[in-house]
């Protein structure tokens, strides 16, 4: 009888055990998950900020006040009112109506130019160029815009091409915008300085 005990001792010790452990496998388990989701979120984080580099003039408004949805449905750029905007990427992008607005804030990935409104032309030379939003092209559903006539013509002659090279060049070209206005910053904060 005093061995059954042991044994039911025992077993009970082991039940008890295992539920602790599961308990903490499981609490392990949710720590790592939100560990992997936190790093994707930084990862996602980092892709978006480099997708993010939009070219705005100095008060910030992209595409020089031009409406991005015009492209998209009246195939032709249209000036946006100041009264009708939205911020997202850094910028405010300006619209001809309520509903261009809102079609953007539903998926501005769509409407926004590629390259954030960089010519398009200059970045496949490996070069970071604002455009002139007058200047575009329409290529799978996808806004491009150049920084001139020339550019543009240039950038036509192999669409394909030019995207190609100018995709290779976006991530370098962006990053080297950033230290470019990180030392700008420093330059005058040492000057504030002296």
């Amino acid at each position: 009888m005093h061995f059954t005990k042991s044994l039911t001792g025992i077993f009970l010790l082991i039940i008890l055990f295992s539920v602790v452990s599961l308990a903490q496998d499981k609490d392990m388990m949710k720590d790592n998950m939100k560990k992997k989701e936190m790093m994707d979120n930084d990862k996602m984080m980092k892709h978006d900020d480099m997708m993010m580099k939009i070219s705005k003039n100095t008060d910030g408004v992209a595409l020089k006040g031009y409406d991005p949805v015009s492209y998209f449905t009246d195939m032709k750029p249209e000036m946006g009112m100041s009264n009708i905007s939205y911020k997202w990427g850094g910028a405010t992008w300006r619209f001809t109506s309520k509903d261009h607005m809102k079609m953007f804030k539903e998926n501005p990935s769509k409407y926004a130019p590629q390259f954030g409104g960089y010519c398009a032309y200059a970045l496949s030379l490996n070069k970071l160029v604002p455009a002139d939003p007058a200047y575009w092209t329409m290529k799978n559903r996808m806004l491009y815009v150049n920084a001139n006539a020339d550019a543009q013509k240039l950038f036509r002659k192999d669409e394909t091409g030019n995207i190609e090279k100018a995709e290779k060049n976006w991530k370098s070209l962006s990053m080297k915008e950033d230290e470019m206005n990180d030392d700008k910053m420093m330059d005058n904060k040492m000057d504030k300085d002296k």
